[in-house]
């Protein structure tokens, strides 16, 4: 869709996609593509398998919640931006290079079942810029843990949180191996809250470095 805008309508699953499915935004507009869903869900409902984001300028802009079952994808060199007005992006799986996130409150629900092929590839070079709200929890992390660290590298907050957090990082079934994520700020990067900046349940751990 490298021009117009992406409007799910009609009956509850007109855009119900199946695995390896992949809808890209590509383009240079200097004016927003709106993406919006009439009934976005996991499940029965409407909802994206694999969404790649590779457009430049004007970005994509969010006008509901948004589903993919399957993985957000951005490309390494692109300057793709998402303007979420402060509605969530719920992915199923992480490949991203080079992204800028304009208070899109980002879930990975990494917990697969009949409706989710996602996996974990990499998170590198990302921004989450100035116009989040510091009550905002700007980014949300949700798996088992597999006994390996989940390694993120280059990423930027602009806002430091007061009743939000950073990072919301849960152990979905409270057992061993529990989930680890290694994180790897950018300089921009205010980290002398500590703790407070993330929110860890279930035993997962969370590693700040460069803070």
């Amino acid at each position: 869709n490298a021009s117009g805008d992406f409007t799910q309508a009609g009956s509850s699953q007109s855009f119900h996609a199946r695995l390896f499915n992949e809808v890209r935004f590509v383009g240079t507009a200097a004016a927003a593509q709106l993406l919006s869903f009439t009934d976005p869900a996991d499940g029965a409902n409407s909802h994206f398998a694999n969404v790649r984001f590779d457009n430049d300028m004007g970005g994509v802009t969010l006008a509901t919640d948004i589903y993919a079952h399957c993985d957000l994808i951005s490309s390494a060199g692109s300057t793709a931006l998402i303007t979420g007005n402060g509605f969530t992006l719920t992915v199923g799986g992480l490949d991203v290079n080079d992204l800028k996130l304009d208070r899109v409150l980002l879930v990975y629900d990494g917990i697969a079942d009949a409706h989710s092929n996602g996996d974990f590839s990499g998170f590198s070079n990302v921004e989450f810029t100035a116009a989040y709200d510091p009550t905002d929890v700007q980014f949300t992390i949700d798996h088992l843990g597999s006994g390996s660290t989940f390694f993120f590298t280059g990423v930027t907050f602009s806002v430091t949180p007061t009743t939000g957090f950073w990072l919301r990082a849960i152990d979905n079934d409270a057992a061993s191996p529990f989930l680890t994520i290694d994180f790897d700020t950018g300089s921009s990067s205010d980290c002398s809250g500590g703790t407070p900046l993330t929110d860890e349940q279930n035993s997962a751990v969370v590693i700040w470095n460069n803070c």
